[in-house]
């Protein structure tokens, strides 16, 4: 019998919306499998103006489908092609929702060529230890699931951790190497529209604790955590191995949250 992870509320998750949804839209297969179960019919969409729309949803072949009441709520936000509705359910009939009338911007300088290519990662080697942590991405076929992934590791259990981590805010995930903790630092992917480029110091929290990290830029794009990193790491137990995923949860703050997945025995 499979077996799903213990469910976390709450949940979030996005969807693109296309030509082909502003009728009805279908909602994420993960979120489906694991707390389908726990969703109300109808549920009530509330973005931010505390407005409410009762959407009535069906089930077709174990897809989950948002349909009457959808179109009333498209038309009423003027969503089109290119537009992103964030969800966030914490198990009630009540789903808030967040609206991005613009489109995604993929602002990596890669060429077309290596975004479309999974493999292409310019992640940190131990011998190489002035490399990039990686490149922005913007993986199309995460993008349906709700997965704003900035960057895709190179290490397979990182990789997979980016993969299953659900967020409405974007993130980037790093493997911890032996290098970054013992010449205290850590090179972060390009965060261009992300990190304003005259940003000296941003804010890392982890339950409810937080740190002010110091920024050294090293080149015209390349920036790295300095000063502060190791209280950081060393107050957190970090190894060797380990698995950080840095979520922004305030870009006008700069602001990660930072969810820490040690190393597998």
């Amino acid at each position: 019998m499979a077996t799903h992870p213990p469910m976390v509320l709450p949940i979030r998750f996005f969807k693109a919306i296309l030509k082909s949804n502003l009728q009805r839209i279908k909602i994420p297969d993960k979120f489906t499998n694991i707390y389908g179960g726990m969703l109300w019919n109808p549920v009530f969409l509330r973005p931010p103006d505390d407005t409410e729309w009762k959407v009535h949803w069906t089930e077709q072949n174990g897809e989950i489908w948002f349909e009457k009441g959808w179109k009333e709520f498209v038309e009423n936000y003027s969503l089109d092609h290119g537009h992103f509705v964030f969800f966030t359910f914490d198990g009630t009939s009540k789903i808030d929702v967040l609206i991005l009338h613009q489109s995604f911007h993929d602002p990596s300088p890669h060429t077309s060529e290596q975004r479309e290519s999974p493999d292409h990662s310019d992640d940190e080697e131990e011998e190489e230890p002035d490399s990039d942590q990686n490149q922005i991405v913007k993986y199309d076929d995460e993008v349906s699931e709700g997965n704003l992934s900035l960057n895709w590791p190179r290490d397979a259990r990182a990789r997979e951790l980016a993969k299953k981590f659900i967020s409405c805010n974007p993130f980037f995930t790093v493997l911890i190497r032996h290098y970054n903790l013992t010449e205290h630092r850590l090179n972060l992917p390009n965060l261009k529209g992300y990190i304003d480029k005259g940003k000296k110091y941003v804010t890392v929290e982890v339950g409810g604790k937080s740190w002010s990290l110091k920024l050294v830029r090293y080149s015209s794009d390349r920036i790295r955590m300095g000063l502060g990193w190791r209280t950081f790491a060393g107050e957190n137990g970090l190894e060797g191995g380990d698995v950080c995923i840095f979520e922004l949860i305030s870009r006008n703050d700069h602001v990660f949250k930072v969810h820490i997945f040690k190393r597998q025995s």
